[in-house]
C-alpha cells in the first residue's frame, strides 16, 4: 500500500489530516460522533477485528485480487 502512495489505516501517516472515515447523524444530539454514529463505528471495528478481510473489502479490494487469485 505505501508503495502505491495509500494507508491500510484511515487517518495514516501518507494523509495527515485527511479523514477517510467522516459521520453525520440527523439526530439532535450535538456530539461528534453522537452515539448513533458511534454505535456504527462500534459494530464495525468489531467486524473488522471478527473477519479483517472487511477492511480490505471496505477499501475496494478483494482477497482474490490481493493475493493475486483473479
Amino acid at each position: 500500500f505505501r508503495d502505491e502512495g495509500y494507508d491500510l489505516f484511515p487517518g495514516g501517516k501518507l494523509a495527515p489530516g485527511r479523514y477517510d472515515v467522516t459521520t453525520s447523524c440527523s439526530c439532535p444530539d450535538y456530539a461528534n460522533p453522537c452515539k448513533h454514529s458511534s454505535a456504527v463505528l462500534m459494530i464495525l471495528g468489531e467486524e473488522i477485528a471478527r473477519r479483517p478481510a472487511t477492511l480490505l473489502e471496505l477499501r475496494g479490494i478483494s482477497m482474490e485480487e490481493l493475493c493475486g487469485e483473479d
